[in-house]
């Protein structure tokens, strides 16, 4: 039996903080929000949700100073908002995320975001 490896596939962005995501302007360098990315095998159907805490370093330096800690898994740091950017940035992350069941991907991928079935 050959086990033929099979990668995940980014179908869709969303944020229910905001909008429109694809136009969203952070009103300052100092932003944070929840980006929900549904994704899938994509060599089959079904989607599931992965969420990511985004935010710039300023706001990050912000909440360290005030904290003076905190964890960081499920966080997507970037220095400008650039929908397009973010979104070839989690394309490119599904597309070298390979496994032999969308399990195991999906397992991987929370590593680096909250996933919807994890426990």
């Amino acid at each position: 039996m050959v086990n033929i490896l099979m990668n995940a596939n980014l179908r869709k962005i969303i944020s229910p903080d905001i909008d429109n995501i694809e136009i969203f302007i952070p009103p300052s360098e100092k932003f944070c929000f929840l980006l929900q990315a549904f994704i899938g095998p994509n060599n089959g159907e079904g989607e599931e949700l992965f969420e990511f805490i985004t935010c710039s370093p300023k706001w990050l330096e912000f909440e360290v100073e005030k904290e003076k800690m905190m964890f960081g898994k499920g966080f997507l740091i970037t220095s400008e908002f650039n929908f397009l950017r973010i979104k070839e940035f989690l394309s490119a992350l599904c597309e070298r995320t390979y496994g032999n069941s969308w399990n195991e991907i999906a397992n991987k991928l929370s590593r680096f975001a909250s996933w919807e079935f994890e426990e």
